[in-house]
């Protein structure tokens, strides 16, 4: 049996409705994870640059992320 083309369009989109929540949700969890990592190091009295090095790693994923989505968006 194959797939009607109204079923395949339901799908698609919830599918992507998912898949762009997922990237807010990620994009969400890393901004906190962002925070947290500046706040340790704010209050362990750490180095300035402490971390700086995965920091900029993290913010560059979270680039990736909303490259991802803008992407993403262009499937519509």
């Amino acid at each position: 049996m194959t797939m009607t083309v109204p079923v395949a369009q339901m799908r698609i989109a919830r599918d992507i409705n998912e898949a762009e929540k997922a990237l807010d949700e990620a994009l969400i969890r890393q901004s906190s994870l962002f925070t947290t990592m500046v706040s340790a190091r704010l209050e362990t009295g750490g180095e300035p640059f402490l971390g700086h090095e995965a920091l900029l790693r993290l913010a560059k994923s979270q680039q990736a992320l909303l490259e991802a989505g803008g992407n993403l968006a262009r499937v519509h």
